[in-house]
């Protein structure tokens, strides 16, 4: 399966990629040497070369600044092509193109994961952005999946399919950040086999330890009805 999920960003887009990616790096470098609550954000600045007005126009909180990767998910165009059900039709495909994890994510990247989530285990401030982040995502493609459906408003299923689908492309990333032999795309291809075996897998019937326990109601006393 070939999957093609990014485009050639513009120049002025890539100096703000450039730019947000450098902020990041500096605020990381900075807390794994000095902790969390020693760094203000104009130390990051100074550490990526930039102005504390231009940090701000990026992040809104250190916090945000050590994730550094964008909140929203996917690109204003990339959602409008999830919504009109592209680009293949397929909708774990096409959330993997939504989310545009080989164009955001390179070789160099996993240094770089590796740090948040060290700096996530001893922060509880950079783990609570973590989390948030990623219900908000979940949110965002909820919603993404009813105007796809020409829904009216997220209803169970929708976020039903969100949790799994956002679950599906973590696990992708960490399958990549373990083992780099393979890209991002060929671990989708993998672990999409892995669903598909594990959902045609049989079910088996739970039965009760005692199976009287669920059909015989537990008598009461009369005296003890009032």
């Amino acid at each position: 399966m070939s999957i093609s999920t990014s485009s050639t960003p513009g120049l002025r887009e890539a100096k703000k990629k450039a730019t947000r990616k450098a902020l990041g790096a500096a605020a990381r470098r900075l807390v794994a040497a000095d902790g969390f609550d020693a760094v203000t954000a104009e130390q990051i600045a100074a550490e990526a070369g930039v102005s504390a007005r231009t940090f701000f126009n990026y992040f809104e909180t250190k916090e945000q600044a050590v994730l550094s990767g964008e909140t929203d998910l996917g690109t204003p165009e990339s959602r409008n092509l999830f919504v009109a059900g592209g680009p293949t039709g397929d909708l774990l495909i096409d959330t993997f193109v939504l989310a545009d994890l080989e164009g955001s994510l390179g070789e160099d990247d996993r240094d770089d994961l590796r740090q948040i989530m060290e700096i996530g285990r001893k922060e509880p401030r950079v783990l609570a952005a973590i989390l948030t982040r990623a219900v908000a995502q979940e949110e965002q493609l909820a919603a993404l999946l009813v105007r796809r459906r020409h829904g009216d408003a997220p209803a169970a299923a929708d976020r039903t399919r969100a949790a799994l689908l956002m679950g599906l492309m973590s696990r992708v990333v960490f399958a990549w950040f373990e083992d780099e032999s393979l890209s991002l795309a060929q671990h989708l291809v993998a672990i999409r086999q892995e669903t598909a075996a594990l959902v045609a897998e049989p079910t088996v019937p739970m039965v009760p330890a005692d199976p009287t326990a669920a059909t015989t109601p537990t008598p009461v006393a009369a005296e003890g009805i009032r």
